[in-house]
């Protein structure tokens, strides 16, 4: 985690500091974001040309790593690991399973593992298919545009697997604020579609986000 993250430098992504040694355990050290994360402030607030320039920024933070050399895949990507920080922008943080990518299938990794938020995580990583990938993170990246995970409405974490691993495509009532009819919808079903090949791309994410970001201007939406 602490080789990936000292080369992260882009101001949508935390920056490391340091570490210090507490009970004989080292802790990786990063600035104290008083604002809390874009989780805590969907609950607080609504916002929405506000939360959607918090997403903008996230989404080019994840445009930063993803374009790295070699690309950098985040692995655990959620509204709880997008900080806000004392200027109102938001900064992905928490990259303990991130891993460089060095071809389709082997790369250096912090982790043994694809242990994440699996309601966020694709299908490939709940199975162990696969370790943290470009398009893993562009299917978690749909639940963040979304504010919610695909099956926010399931009864229970377990549900919430067994519909993801079936290949199961998430519906507007699982996401009782996103109506049916939102233009939206067709691009997170891509997102979250069980095959990684028929993912969009960052760049696509990041041209949606700003398309909608220009569409509540032109509305007036407060």
């Amino acid at each position: 985690e602490t080789s990936i993250w000292i080369q992260s430098k882009h101001s949508n992504v935390l920056p490391f500091l340091g570490y210090q040694v507490v009970d004989g355990q080292p802790r990786l050290v990063s600035p104290w974001m008083k604002n809390g994360t874009l989780e805590e402030y969907l609950k607080k607030h609504s916002n929405i040309s506000d939360v959607d320039k918090l997403i903008l920024q996230a989404t080019e933070g994840l445009t930063y790593l993803h374009g790295s050399v070699p690309p950098i895949a985040h692995g655990d990507l959620k509204p709880a690991n997008i900080l806000i920080t004392d200027e109102f922008t938001a900064a992905l943080c928490d990259i303990g399973i991130s891993r460089f990518i060095l071809d389709g299938h082997t790369g250096l990794t912090t982790s043994g593992s694809a242990e994440g938020s699996s309601g966020f995580q694709a299908k490939e990583l709940i199975t162990g298919e696969s370790l943290p990938t470009l398009q893993s993170d562009i299917y978690a990246m749909g639940g963040t545009l979304s504010g919610r995970k695909p099956f926010h409405s399931a009864p229970t974490h377990g549900r919430i697997i067994m519909l993801i691993v079936t290949d199961q495509m998430c519906q507007p009532e699982d996401h009782p604020g996103l109506p049916s009819d939102d233009p939206l919808w067709p691009f997170l079903r891509k997102c979250w579609s069980p095959n990684p090949e028929e993912r969009p791309v960052v760049a696509e994410v990041i041209e949606k986000v700003r398309i909608i970001l220009k569409s509540c201007v032109n509305i007036g939406r407060h």
